[in-house]
């Protein structure tokens, strides 16, 4: 071994590198260090905008737009005027078309005979209308009963088999107001309109 290294050496030492060769390899060296820094940065940033992406889309996602609720969940409850005095109902009566005479004897008949005031009351439950009306204080009586339904946009009708009649309303916290779209052309349209859409009504309970 220690034969060859001689020559080895002494061959090593007549070869001269070419003028700046070290200078282009170490050059070399530092550029291929810097595309791989530059390409693990890049992964970096392609993984950190990817985890950017899924947390906005999933939070998206958990945000769904809402369903406003079905108007008949407003109107649903039981709702009652305040106290109405003869000249409020015969006024309402001959407003929905009536004559003051006919008002006057439809005040004198609520609740079983008002003299001072009348309340009336209704309510709306699950497809079911029921009118009630006292008279001075006394007990509310049962006036009549239909069913109701709301469409899609908002209009109520009341399928009373005598009188049929649709009729727009507004909730507004505890008070609510309903309004005549169509009144039936028969005997009981002013008496239904006066019941139902004449006075504003407050939420009980």
């Amino acid at each position: 071994m220690s034969d060859l290294r001689g020559p080895l050496e002494r061959e090593s030492e007549r070869f001269d590198l070419a003028p700046g060769a070290l200078d282009r390899m170490l050059g070399r060296r530092r550029r291929s260090h810097r595309r791989r820094r530059i390409g693990a940065a890049l992964i970096v940033l392609v993984v950190a905008g990817f985890g950017v992406w899924s947390v906005v889309s999933l939070g998206r996602l958990g945000k769904q737009p809402s369903i406003p609720g079905h108007p008949a969940t407003g109107l649903e409850g039981t709702w009652q005027t305040g106290k109405l005095s003869e000249q409020d109902v015969v006024s309402a009566f001959v407003a929905a078309g009536g004559t003051a005479k006919e008002g006057r004897a439809f005040f004198s008949q609520l609740g079983d005979g008002a003299e001072r005031y009348a309340i009336i009351t209704l309510r709306f439950e699950r497809g079911s209308f029921v009118q009630f009306e006292s008279a001075d204080g006394g007990p509310p009586v049962t006036g009549y009963r239909a069913p109701y339904r709301i469409s899609t946009d908002g209009t109520l009708t009341i399928a009373s088999p005598a009188c049929t009649g649709t009729y727009s309303f507004q909730v507004q916290g505890q008070q609510l107001r309903l309004h005549v779209i169509h009144q039936c052309a028969r005997h009981d349209g002013p008496y239904n309109t006066s019941l139902v859409a004449s006075f504003p009504l407050t939420r009980l309970g």
